[in-house]
């Protein structure tokens, strides 16, 4: 797998938290710099999702076989109690079941086997309404105007849904709380710590926290938008540079960034989940 050399807000996020978090796990020196890759992997891994490609670049050169390629809601029955850990970084937000991701990484998992994932919870909020509006021009609202993309859990609802259907509170939260932003993301962790322990984990991590993508230039965050944007596939190949162009210089100028700074960025939520399938 070739990872990006374009800028990525997940790549080093994503190295130091599985160093800090996992250092044990892996086995073997680490640098004591957050760099995995003077880190000597041990036991059999599973990795749901590739996201960005850095984290599954850093495991290839492990060298590490691939068994095969499987849905993370359905995994073989062949591979129960196989594995020491299952890993995903910046791939399970766009999985909507993910008490079917849960229950499968639980079946997979040796007892004592450790879970760790981050996800994109919410993206940056200024971005959305801008490219509802570059999607509505010519010539980009003929390829646009009919699709419905996949969105971000908290920037589509499915929070909410989540929250009804594995808080342990259920119906009784109030619709009230889960409109405040603040409150919606505490009732969230709260029924995503429940839905672990129902599904097996012992809870070691699980927060939001903020993650920050910088680019030096216009360039580097066109590269980085390009990596994830779904509406581009919609755009005919030779078109879809203009596109990205168009959808990110509009962004500048509406968040009032000053390409002359070196200070582009764009604010995401990451889910960072750390659990540990329980023994007997």
């Amino acid at each position: 797998m070739r990872r990006s050399d374009s800028c990525s807000v997940f790549q080093e996020w994503a190295l130091d938290f599985v160093h800090r978090s996992l250092a044990k796990e892996l086995g073997g020196p680490t640098t004591g710099t957050g760099d995995l890759r003077q880190t000597a992997m041990t036991g059999d891994v599973l990795d749901l999702g590739c996201g960005d490609g850095s984290v599954s670049a850093w495991i290839a050169t492990r060298k590490l076989p691939v068994a095969r390629l499987a849905s993370a809601t359905e995994l073989p029955d062949e591979w129960r109690d196989r594995f020491d850990m299952v890993l995903s970084f910046t791939a399970l937000h766009w999985v909507r079941d993910h008490a079917a991701v849960l229950r499968q990484a639980h079946k997979v998992l040796k007892p004592g086997g450790l879970l760790a994932f981050t996800m994109v919870l919410a993206g940056p909020r200024e971005f959305t309404p801008v490219l509802d509006i570059v999607a509505a021009l010519a010539p980009w609202r003929d390829h646009l105007q009919h699709y419905a993309p996949p969105t971000y859990p908290a920037n589509s609802g499915w929070t909410e849904e989540f929250i009804l259907a594995h808080h342990p509170g259920g119906c009784r939260v109030g619709e009230d709380e889960v409109q405040d932003e603040q409150r919606r993301q505490q009732l969230f962790v709260e029924a995503y710590r429940h839905l672990l322990t129902r599904c097996g984990f012992e809870v070691e991590t699980l927060e939001v926290v903020p993650a920050k993508a910088n680019a030096d230039n216009a360039e580097e965050l066109k590269q980085f938008v390009a990596q994830w944007l779904p509406h581009k596939q919609r755009i005919p190949e030779p078109q879809q540079e203009a596109f990205i162009d168009e959808v990110v210089d509009a962004y500048l100028r509406h968040t009032e960034q000053s390409r002359a700074k070196g200070e582009l960025h764009m604010w995401f939520d990451l889910l960072q989940v750390k659990a540990r399938k329980r023994a007997g």
